[in-house]
């Protein structure tokens, strides 16, 4: 459906795949609510001397090496229905999850449109509802950054 792939694109909505209890693939559309970047530096202790230009000599005792940065995506599904949800909560313990990406023309690689991504996350489902809400956490591999 070219409305979807449309979702998919402009990063309202994601598709996953995940191995799920019964050692088969199920798969998922989710809307995208929330994203986020987190930053880590990676810094070592090292005495060094940098002369500014007023002449004076600033004392350093560390040194940031690199950085990490993730990517996470917080994902939903609203009102899913209990014979859905268990399905949804295999997705939160799976150890094979994987985004669709899309390829644009001009691509060299689309051998393989899938991303392996983490999830995490916990279902708040009330027993005493015929329909909850779904949402979960998706970490992206590593993002390219400065390292020494």
């Amino acid at each position: 459906d070219a409305t979807v792939l449309d979702r998919i694109k402009s990063g309202k909505c994601v598709y996953l795949r995940w191995l799920n209890s019964l050692g088969g693939f199920s798969y998922g559309l989710f809307k995208a609510k929330a994203e986020g970047i987190a930053i880590a530096s990676d810094v070592i202790g090292k005495q060094y001397d940098t002369i500014v230009p007023s002449g004076l000599v600033n004392q350093k005792d560390f040194q940031i090496m690199n950085k990490k940065a993730t990517k996470t995506l917080n994902v939903g599904i609203g009102q899913v229905g209990w014979d859905r949800m268990y399905d949804l909560l295999d997705l939160l313990t799976s150890i094979d999850v994987c985004i669709y990406s899309i390829y644009e023309t001009g691509d060299v690689d689309r051998t393989n449109n899938w991303t392996p991504v983490l999830v995490s996350g916990g279902a708040g489902v009330r027993r005493d509802y015929n329909y909850n809400d779904f949402t979960c956490d998706i970490t992206f591999p590593e993002l390219f950054t400065q390292k020494r």
